[in-house]
């Protein structure tokens, strides 16, 4: 794609086109070649990857997590001690992997605090983002208005908490 940014050299590729369509095609043809060559392919994380991941893994992990459940899966077929031994052992490689991972997440997140502040504000606002309670079931009866959940927890917490002075 860089030998046809020249306006000169643009003008000998057309030059041996006689219509509008035939030159088209060939501009269309170095376009989508220069593409292919010079725009690097993203993968679909979102294809393959998990709600709670927040960036893909290493395809070295995620190899180590496939053959995890193959252990797992042998295990609770033949239950054989060995394949249990071997499922325990590689999870808590993969264990450690992963902590390692979000470890280093943090630490680069800290270091660029002062000049990126926009992602330690994204990092931190992952990190705090609230739930809500889910309905709760009071006397064969679901609650879903937050007032009313806050009623009921009240009295529940009241009644078992209730503290008692000595006369």
């Amino acid at each position: 794609m860089l030998v046809c940014v020249n306006i000169w050299i643009w003008e000998l590729c057309l030059a041996q086109h006689n219509n509008i369509e035939d030159m088209w095609t060939a501009f269309k043809g170095h376009l989508l070649e220069g593409i292919e060559q010079d725009i690097p392919k993203i993968s679909k994380f979102d294809d393959w990857r998990r709600l709670s991941w927040k960036c893909p893994l290493p395809k070295n992990v995620r190899e180590k997590i496939k053959i995890k459940h193959r252990l797992r899966n042998r295990y609770l077929d033949t239950k054989n001690v060995d394949f249990f031994r071997k499922f325990k052992k590689i999870r808590n490689e993969i264990r450690k992997i992963i902590r390692h991972v979000h470890k280093n997440e943090q630490i680069e997140v800290a270091k660029t605090a002062k000049s990126n502040s926009k992602k330690f504000w994204a990092y931190v606002k992952n990190k705090t983002s609230s739930s809500t309670i889910g309905d709760i079931k009071d006397k064969d009866t679901i609650i879903f208005e937050d007032d009313k959940k806050a009623s009921v927890f009240c009295r529940y917490f009241s009644s078992a908490f209730t503290i008692y002075h000595r006369r």
